[in-house]
C-alpha cells in the first residue's frame, strides 16, 4: 500500500514538473513574433491541457477508489523488474553521455542497455533494432528536417 502511493506521488510530481516546463516553454513564446510562436504556443497550451486533465483524473480516481492490500502473487517482483533508482540513474546517465559523447552514440548505448536491464536477452534483435532505430532519427532530424543535434564535448 505504501509503494503504491509513492509511486502515484512520483507520477504527480512528474506531472507538475512536465506542466512547470510546459508553462514556462508558454510564457516564454510571447517574446516571439506572432507567426514564429504559434507551433510552439499550440505545443505548449496541448501539454498544460493534457497535463491538467491527467492531474484531474488522477486526484479523481485517487479520491473514489481504495487502495486494496496487494495478493501475495501480485506483491512479488518480477525477476527482470527495474528498481525505480536504476531506471533514474540510467535516463541521468543517458543525459549525461548525451552531453558528453554526443546524441547518436549516447542513444546507441541506452537502447543497447535499457533493455538488457529489463532483461530482454536476444542479442540478434536487440543490436540491429538499436543501430536501426538511432540511424532512422538521427538521419531523419539531420537530414531531413535540418537539426543540429549535441555533438558531444568529445567531438567538438
Amino acid at each position: 500500500m505504501a509503494c503504491y502511493k509513492r509511486i502515484s506521488f512520483l507520477e504527480i510530481l512528474l506531472l507538475v514538473i512536465l506542466c512547470g516546463f510546459a508553462l514556462a516553454f508558454l510564457l516564454e513564446t510571447t517574446k516571439l513574433q506572432q507567426t514564429a510562436a504559434l507551433f510552439p504556443r499550440l505545443v505548449a497550451e496541448a501539454s498544460l491541457l493534457v497535463f491538467v486533465i491527467a492531474l484531474g483524473l488522477r486526484f479523481l480516481t485517487s479520491s473514489r477508489t481504495t487502495v486494496r492490500e496487494p495478493d501475495a502473487i501480485s506483491a512479488k517482483k518480477p525477476p527482470n523488474a527495474t528498481s525505480f533508482r536504476a531506471a533514474l540513474t540510467l535516463q541521468a546517465a543517458y543525459l549525461a553521455a548525451v552531453f558528453l559523447l554526443g546524441f547518436p552514440i549516447a542513444t546507441l548505448m541506452y537502447l543497447v542497455v535499457c533493455p538488457r536491464l529489463m532483461g530482454y536477452q536476444r542479442w540478434r534483435i536487440l543490436l540491429p533494432y538499436s543501430v536501426l532505430l538511432t540511424s532512422a532519427v538521427f538521419l531523419a532530424f539531420a537530414y531531413v528536417l535540418h537539426v543540429r543535434f549535441p555533438g558531444g564535448l568529445l567531438w567538438r
